[in-house]
């Protein structure tokens, strides 16, 4: 019988894992490029448009690494400069994020920190940072594609780190004025190349310097929406086609306060430029994260109790099989029902009030958390440890109430057997309870006594229900049901395109007044085919939202992998092709 089991379960394995490997189905690349006549381009509404007003879906992927320690973008250790920027345009992306930091600009740094970085591209060779950069950009260009220029960080280093010092647009080192200088050299570089077509003025604002970076307040040191404004008149300035793309708050997660200082149209010298930017990972959805822990902790309780039953019935048959020594603890059988009925009592009780906590904890995430609260993320991870905490308690007390119902079980399935009982074990698991003795004695009674105790089947029905090893099947049942259904409740579609909405799609269809703007998905990636990123293509598709995947890359740096990228360490195949397949069905579907 084992056999067959394992065999069965081996075939439905090898069934999963082969489908599961499965090559996406064929998809017909677009040319999704933009022909030079049509550029430059402006926004109208909530849309980037061409110079003749035809709307124009960006579909971009993010290439860093020149923002970082080796001051050159990944992969040129690899392949040459120009095969990868027909590589990008071959798989259907029509632009490409740039990453740079202050350094590569205003650092006058004349050699690759590291010339192994560019190993696979000699005439880039004895080039300082900034040169190379502009051959990147120049060989994009070549291949059709267009550049978005992001100022990534101040000093070289990866991003973001709460403790990194560069949550902000300035630094220490690098002061506001630095940052608008780097600006206005950068976009004065590319002015004569229509392609590179906007700048994403800084990446991921976040707390630094104990300063909280915010939208409209008046605070020239917090206030992000004062320094996006000159940053982006310094950058048209320079050059005045470019789009102006301004990242939300709190790591680029939300646009809520946009409302209270639409730059976007209050400003007439960045009407038709601005595009609002916002990042988008698993994490950061606090339905899908509260889903997630719950699933955890139906599979982490269903697996253990099942472990624990199957030791306690193999212990049960090991003892009737040998037929001496004493019996196990688990049986307690000279245990009287009374103290039985107490013990199950207090560890029910127990259970289920950690449980019921549990749950509370996170149902307030929804209820207390607003979407856009800058302390969001502390909430989150006290709420979260508080239900994990309450929820782990719990599931050790429930696995008690388990071995004292099936020490139950076991004293009245000997004492029937043994005839101290005759009117059969489900009367005996659920005995009927009278008022006057309940607080007396707990003790189990046959039918007649239940019928002179409890007039009417009504009477009967609720006395079964009163009994405790009733109540201990009941109650996990309960409990467990509401907890699926919050489970599925947030995993479901609606609520993920919800949160969205609150913290930047609103901003798509414009409100309390305020204009729509253009909303650039400048940041998302992952390396699992789940449910976040299965209803986050639909949503990308639904609301007709431009984009950029995180990230091209196969390398973080040298010999370090980058699990999110499109392509391998090598920087030639495709990593994950159910990843590039569903990228690529957004650039061809018709938005909803």
């Amino acid at each position: 019988m084992a056999s067959k089991l394992f065999a069965i379960i081996s075939l439905v394995w090898n069934v999963s894992t082969m489908m599961s490997e499965m090559p996406p189905e064929a998809i017909s690349i677009p040319n999704t490029l933009v022909p030079l006549s049509a550029l430059p381009l402006r926004v109208s509404g909530r849309h980037v448009v061409a110079k003749d007003g035809r709307h124009v879906r960006l579909f971009c992927v993010n290439w860093y690494g020149a923002h970082m320690e080796e001051m050159v973008a990944a992969g040129l250790n690899q392949r040459p400069l120009a095969d990868i920027a027909a590589s990008v345009a071959e798989m259907g992306f029509n632009c490409v994020r740039l990453t740079f930091s202050l350094k590569l600009v205003l650092g006058n740094e004349t050699h690759i920190p590291d010339p192994q970085s560019i190993a696979a591209n000699p005439a880039l060779q004895g080039l300082s940072p900034l040169r190379v950069f502009d051959a990147t950009v120049a060989a994009l260009s070549s291949a059709g594609l267009l550049v978005v220029l992001n100022n990534h960080m101040s000093a070289p280093g990866w991003c973001c780190d709460g403790d990194d010092a560069e949550g902000l647009w300035y630094t220490a080192e690098y002061p506001e004025e630095s940052w608008l200088q780097a600006l206005g050299l950068m976009a004065a570089r590319y002015r004569n190349d229509l392609r590179v077509v906007g700048f994403d003025l800084r990446n991921e604002l976040r707390p630094a310097h104990s300063i909280t970076p915010t939208w409209g307040s008046g605070d020239p040191q917090s206030d992000w929406s004062i320094a996006a404004q000159k940053g982006g008149e310094r950058v048209l300035a320079n050059n005045p086609p470019m789009l102006i793309i301004i990242s939300g708050l709190n790591y680029g997660m939300y646009l809520c306060d946009v409302p209270r200082r639409p730059i976007h149209a209050s400003i007439p010298a960045l009407r038709e430029h601005v595009i609002y930017t916002s990042h988008e990972y698993p994490w950061f959805n606090l339905n899908l994260v509260c889903h997630y822990a719950l699933e955890t902790c139906l599979i982490v309780l269903a697996v253990t109790c099942g472990i624990v039953w199957i030791i306690m019935a193999s212990l049960y048959q090991f003892r009737k099989f040998c037929n001496r020594g004493p019996a196990p603890a688990w049986q307690w059988e000279d245990t009287s029902h009374r103290t039985l009925c107490k013990a199950y009592r207090c560890s029910l009780v127990a259970a289920s009030l950690l449980t019921c906590l549990s749950l509370v904890f996170l149902v307030l995430g929804e209820l207390l958390i607003q979407p856009c609260d800058v302390y969001r993320d502390y909430i989150i991870a006290f709420l979260l440890a508080s239900a994990f905490l309450t929820g782990f308690g719990g599931m050790l007390v429930w696995l008690r109430v388990m071995l004292a119902f099936t020490a139950h079980y076991r004293m009245v399935r000997k004492s029937t057997s043994d005839g101290e009982h005759g009117s059969g074990l489900i009367t005996q698991i659920c005995p009927c309870y009278s008022r006057k003795s309940r607080a007396a004695t707990v003790s189990p009674t046959p039918d007649a006594q239940c019928t002179q105790s409890r007039k009417g089947a009504l009477s009967r029905f609720v006395a079964a229900l009163g009994s405790t090893s009733c109540l201990t099947i009941s109650m996990p049942i309960l409990l467990i049901g509401v907890t699926t259904w919050i489970w599925f409740e947030r995993g479901t579609y609606d609520t993920f395109a919800s949160e969205l909405d609150k913290r930047w799609g609103f901003v798509l269809d414009g409100s309390e007044g305020m204009a729509p703007a253009p909303v650039w998905l400048g940041e998302f990636g992952t390396n699992n085919n789940n449910l976040w990123w299965k209803h986050l293509m639909r949503y990308l598709q639904e609301r007709d939202v431009d984009w950029a995947y995180w990230s091209l890359n196969g390398e973080m740096r040298l010999e370090e992998n980058e699990t999110y990228g499109i392509w391998s360490m090598d920087s030639k195949h495709v990593r994950h092709p159910w990843k590039l397949a569903d990228l690529q069905k957004l650039m061809v579907e018709t938005p909803s």
